[in-house]
């Protein structure tokens, strides 16, 4: 009779003294935004990222102590999700969930690893694949659990303001898992909950009408095409408006929350507002900034009037009627805006006849 001994190969992956699961609260970085009400539905308003430091990473060795090579698998999940926005196709659809700010909807972004910083990376309730680390043979493989995402605050409709409390938002919890029997195997290295609020402002403003007295001329003034009379300035008045601390959209650098309970700022965007000029009897030149006056019978003929920006009289820019005007502001608390303006009587005919010259343009502003 022959006798023997066997010995059984096992995949072993277990965490470095000092490491282990880990739980962490990370801190929303901004305090405050504001959204313009004409800013398009599927905009981001708002994208911070989120993960670890170098300091707080679990590490983690595994070896096949003599076996086959194989795969330790890493996935991320959502849970206590709120419900997805609902009828929602755009960016994220599947995976858009509601705020406690209506017309907003979160979604949160793989940042490392499989399909980065890609809308494919969105993550959901059911269990995303980050990573896929071979395991070679009969090698004492080391690595570490770590994780980065983007977390992208989207328009869904009108914006109400309210506030955004990290604790109302989703859990992502970092599990791993191998394609083979592996003793350590499966574990859950990394669990992340959020805590601090953020504030959304609604930006809008009351603008009152305007009327500018643009003064009585002889017609012996206007003595060749470009004659005018001299510039009336005038004041477009945004009041009441609310804070506008900006917002952080895609296309700057985003605020950053550790678990470490640290932060970074990130680039702001400053709100803004366009505004535009109708004016109510037509365009005479819009390169030029000049409208036509009331064409009724017994009026003025001859004339238009044109529009400068700036209050200095000496060769202001002139408002080009086929453009947006772009402005942008900054402030902290309740303020009150102005945006100056002048304008004149010009020549726009060989002949001007007397009569009333009265014209009428409505502004129209966004906020942005």
């Amino acid at each position: 009779m022959l006798g023997g001994v066997s010995t059984a190969l096992a995949n072993t992956c277990t965490y470095y003294p000092g490491s282990a699961d880990a739980q962490y609260t990370l801190p929303l970085p901004t305090a405050n935004i504001s959204v313009g009400a004409d800013i398009p539905v599927g905009t981001v308003l708002y994208r911070m990222q989120a993960g670890n430091t170098t300091a707080l990473r679990p590490w983690w060795h595994c070896t096949t102590d003599g076996g086959k090579s194989f795969n330790v698998l890493q996935y991320l999940t959502l849970s206590n999700t709120p419900a997805l926005v609902p009828n929602w196709t755009g960016r994220f659809a599947g995976k858009l969930y509601q705020t406690s700010v209506a017309g907003i909807g979160i979604a949160f972004v793989n940042a490392d690893g499989y399909n980065a910083g890609q809308d494919s990376g969105a993550l959901s309730t059911s269990p995303f694949l980050k990573y896929t680390i071979p395991i070679p043979e009969n090698i004492d493989w080391q690595s570490f659990y770590a994780n980065t995402m983007y977390i992208h605050f989207v328009k869904t409709g009108p914006v109400s303001g309210g506030v955004i409390n990290g604790a109302n938002l989703p859990t992502v919890t970092l599990t791993a898992n191998s394609d083979a029997p592996t003793t350590g195997m499966p574990l859950t290295p990394l669990i992340y909950n959020f805590s601090g609020s953020m504030n959304v402002i609604a930006t809008s403003c009351t603008t009152p009408d305007v009327t500018v007295n643009l003064g009585k001329h002889e017609t012996n003034t206007f003595n060749a095409i470009g004659a005018a009379s001299p510039w009336v300035g005038f004041n477009i008045a945004l009041q009441n408006c609310p804070p506008m601390y900006g917002s952080y959209p895609e296309s700057t650098s985003p605020p950053t929350g550790f678990n470490d309970q640290t932060t970074a700022p990130g680039t702001v965007v400053q709100n803004s507002i366009t505004l535009g000029f109708t004016p109510a009897y037509g365009i005479e030149n819009a390169a030029q900034g000049i409208f036509k006056i009331n064409p009724a019978t017994g009026n003025a003929t001859g004339v238009g009037i044109q529009l400068a920006r700036g209050s200095s009289n000496n060769n202001p820019p002139l408002v080009n009627l086929a453009q947006l005007i772009s402005q942008s502001f900054a402030s902290t608390s309740n303020q009150n805006f102005t945006l100056p303006f002048q304008a004149r009587y010009i020549q726009t005919a060989s002949k001007v006849t007397p009569g009333p010259a009265d014209g009428r343009a409505t502004f129209t502003i966004n906020y942005y």
